[in-house]
């Protein structure tokens, strides 16, 4: 209903707010970007030291919070014209579009005077300027500017419907919604496979939840959707049952990447970047930990239908899935949040500076290949210079046995300033572990290493759910009945096992009830 009434619309317009101080440097924003004939001026402004303010007001009109609903992609994508408009200052959406683009080719030539001009306006909050995270491409305007290339149209201006549910849901995880059953409806009409869903607000929201999780399995036979964090938690105060208030830990939550898990710090610090993801998305997948091809293990799933919660028979909230473990965490590490990895980390992989380690191989690939999960930028297949640029920074850049890599990035420029990158991006609010294998195909791998959410702990269990392409982390509970159930942590990186090499070993088969 809402995408034809906005595809039929003469106009839409975004309205931003009324004119209050804190939406003055947006207004400037809109006067300064809003002229159709402004692009020589805006190239120039990009040049001109004493002109960087008002690429700060587009910063400001970026960050507002508009920009991070979820609603907004259907919006912009469905309208044929639309205005945005802050107070008495309106701008076409074309031109904001254009002044994103144009900000976001020149980001790094006006990064520095940027940073040294917020810095100059927020004193108490001068790691502002050294984040490494506050790139445009972070920012929640940009993103939905981007999204706009996601989508084509047919000859006669119809949308062309070329991506599944499941793909936007993850293009789009983050974003917000005051109704969590939004997460999904507001996708639907963009969707190529929308029409299997009738938006219903009776339902709760576990049960729309459930039905895209169904869904998405059965169409793409694979369970990396329960490795997302998409899921927008019911508010306690809603008219949910007490027994789906809160959703099950295999819908794993959106609120804790919510455009930086730096609570508090300011409007900036929303754009900050969570750590990339193992599993990607449908048409990008990284890894094959439950086999390719033939060999592939296909998903074996249940959903209970209901199950007895103090005295009364109820919507059952989990899931049973066949899987085979890897092990289980003997070592784990605080979650790296800072981006500092500990000393601990590179003794367990066996690595201490001043040794020569270059002439051990195997030792050598296991550190620099955990350290960016085996793989180079936007899980690319590594290159070829990952392990000399390892080797320097270890060798140059250890510090009391840590590697702080935000401060070896930004106080030193070399060829491996980009392996740098990589690993911060891979490390960033996970936890380093240990696991005791359960197969060992030798003595010597009885032991491996890994990368897990911020929350794994000694004693969970790396597991590869069958048609998931990454390992899992689960922690033992016990649940009602009294048996043996599993809590859903995220998604594992493990050394040695991301390409189906367990199932060429004695491996065992076992359901796993997620709750």
């Amino acid at each position: 209903m809402m995408a034809r009434i906005y595809a039929k619309a003469e106009r839409v317009v975004i309205w931003l707010g009324t004119t209050q101080a804190d939406s003055l440097t947006s207004e400037i924003a809109m006067e300064e970007f809003g002229d159709p004939g402004g692009l020589a001026k805006i190239s120039r402004m990009i040049t001109e030291k004493d002109q960087i303010w008002k690429w700060a007001s587009l910063l400001d009109l970026m960050n507002n919070t508009y920009w991070k609903r979820m609603w907004v992609i259907q919006e912009l994508v469905v309208a044929n014209d639309v205005i945005i408009q802050c107070g008495n200052s309106k701008m076409h959406f074309g031109l904001f579009r254009d002044a994103v683009a144009l900000f976001s080719a020149s980001f790094e030539t006006l990064r520095p005077k940027l940073m040294q001009h917020l810095e100059g306006l927020h004193q108490d909050k001068k790691h502002w300027a050294l984040d490494p995270d506050l790139e445009i491409g972070n920012i929640a305007a940009t993103q939905a500017v981007d999204a706009l290339s996601t989508f084509r149209r047919n000859q006669d201006g119809t949308l062309q419907q070329t991506k599944s549910l499941e793909t936007l849901l993850c293009l789009f995880q983050d974003r917000i919604a005051s109704d969590p059953r939004d997460k999904v409806y507001a996708l639907l009409a963009l969707a190529k496979d929308g029409s299997y869903f009738n938006p219903n607000y009776s339902k709760s929201v576990f049960s729309v939840y459930k039905q895209f999780v169904q869904h998405s399995i059965n169409t793409t036979q694979s369970l990396d959707i329960i490795c997302h964090r998409w899921a927008r938690q019911p508010s306690p105060s809603g008219s949910e049952s007490r027994s789906t208030s809160r959703l099950p830990s295999w819908m794993l939550p959106d609120d804790e990447y919510e455009y930086g898990s730096r609570k508090g710090e300011g409007n900036l610090l929303r754009s900050r970047k969570a750590s990339d993801t193992f599993v990607g998305i449908l048409d990008k997948k990284s890894y094959t930990a439950c086999g390719a091809g033939s060999r592939r293990k296909h998903p074996a799933v249940v959903f209970p239908g209901t199950t007895m919660v103090d005295g009364q028979m109820t919507e059952s909230t989990c899931l049973m899935a066949r899987g085979t473990a890897i092990g289980s965490i003997t070592f784990c590490t605080q979650s790296m949040t800072d981006c500092v990895i500990p000393g601990a980390c590179f003794e367990k992989l066996g690595f201490s500076r001043g040794t020569r380690n270059k002439d051990n191989a195997r030792l050598q690939d296991r550190v620099w290949r955990t350290l960016v999960a085996d793989r180079g930028p936007d899980n690319t297949t590594c290159p070829s210079w990952y392990p000399r640029a390892a080797q320097h920074c270890l060798e140059g850049w250890l510090c009391n046995g840590h590697l702080n890599t935000d401060r070896a990035i930004y106080e030193t420029v070399s060829y491996a300033t980009p392996y740098l990158a990589r690993v911060r991006n891979v490390i960033r609010d996970r936890t380093f572990f240990e696991l005791k294998s359960n197969i060992p195909d030798s003595k010597e791998h009885s032991t491996l290493f890994g990368l897990g959410p911020s929350h794994a702990s000694e004693g969970d269990l790396i597991v590869i759910l069958h048609g998931c392409s990454v390992p899992v982390v689960i922690r033992p509970v016990h649940i009602v009945s009294g048996s043996q159930g599993y809590r859903f942590i995220g998604e594992a990186f493990v050394y040695g096992r991301m390409e189906g090499e367990i199932f060429d070993t004695d491996y065992e088969e076992v359901m796993y009830t997620l709750v």
